[in-house]
């Protein structure tokens, strides 16, 4: 992002800042994008309703909590390792999170929150073993059965499924800020009128086991 002079020197409010915070969210969803578009890549496939693809999934085919208590029974004899504290992970959209909540053996991350303590960021509730986090990241996608229905895609994860690079002091996103100066030897610039403020990340994630994360796709009751 790019601030001129002007815009720094009557601008009401802190704008460098103001852009500094919001390129720290955007790195992050970034990043989180991208985590997410590799993991979506698994060959462990679960069509609500049964389906050998998500063309055969209805209006009606929605994640219940039977179904999440179905992926759990997967994970399970698959001898797939739950987190600490006993719990999978279970990361959807606000749409399919919503459905399961509609049953009554829903827990509210309020009723059990002890302190925070083992709270995972974006946690909402949980069920069936599972500890369900929420995210707008990924968008539901038409399939193209003779009635089209949007299928929302949700991502059961144990533990040891995936990795992240851990480079030193480049994984994490940094951000750099370059303020222009009256002493400054860049000649692009001469009149020292725009200061940049950016970030960078060496960054990917990898599938390490397929068996322990499970791609849940399904139809979600939208919002009218």
């Amino acid at each position: 992002m790019s601030v001129t002079d002007v815009i720094a020197q009557i601008a009401c409010d802190p704008v460098i800042t103001e852009a500094v915070e919001l390129l720290g969210e955007q790195s992050g969803e970034t990043l989180d994008r991208v985590a997410r578009n590799i993991l979506l890549g698994t060959t462990s496939i679960y069509n609500v309703g049964g389906g050998v693809n998500v063309n055969a999934i209805a209006a009606t085919n929605k994640l219940t909590a039977d179904e999440v208590l179905k992926i759990r029974t997967v994970f399970k004899r698959g001898n797939i390792k739950p987190f600490q504290g006993g719990y999978y992970l279970m990361f959807c959209s606000p749409e399919q999170i919503a459905d399961v909540m509609r049953d009554p053996l829903w827990q509210s991350v309020n009723e059990y929150n002890n302190g925070g303590k083992n709270i995972e960021e974006g946690e909402v509730g949980r069920i069936h073993g599972f500890k369900f986090i929420d995210t707008t990241l990924v968008e539901p996608t038409p399939n193209t059965a003779a009635t089209p229905v949007n299928i929302y895609s949700g991502l059961a994860i144990g533990k040891n499924a995936y990795g992240i690079v851990d480079i030193e002091n480049g994984s994490k996103p940094k951000t750099i800020i370059k303020i222009a100066k009256d002493d400054d030897s860049d000649r692009s610039d001469p009149l020292n009128q725009v200061s940049t403020i950016g970030w960078k990340a060496m960054f990917t994630a990898v599938i390490l086991d397929n068996l322990a994360i499970i791609r849940v796709n399904s139809a979600a009751t939208e919002a009218a």
